[in-house]
């Protein structure tokens, strides 16, 4: 959750993302999904968020909402990783 979300943000959780199973590996019998939620962004960013496979919370006044742009496809960012490694997922 950020108030103003940023490039930089989107690039922090998508590292994140990818590192995720390999330190709780607990959870590997788990679809791994991501959800950022933001007060504030700009157009470039929403597209980046969505383009990733993230999904995209956004909260103005007392209301939250999830972007879902046509096409959105959400990414399983476990099987990202069992992929590159060789393991199906």
């Amino acid at each position: 959750v950020k108030s103003n979300l940023k490039n930089r943000h989107v690039d922090g959780m998508l590292r994140n993302m990818e590192r995720f199973p390999k330190f709780f590996t607990e959870h590997s019998d788990k679809t791994l999904y991501g959800i950022m939620a933001a007060v504030d962004t700009n157009e470039h960013v929403r597209r980046k968020v969505t383009d990733a496979g993230i999904y995209l919370a956004i909260i103005e006044d007392d209301t939250f909402t999830i972007e879902v742009p046509e096409g959105f496809k959400a990414a399983k960012f476990n099987e990202r990783v069992n992929d590159e490694d060789g393991v199906e997922g």
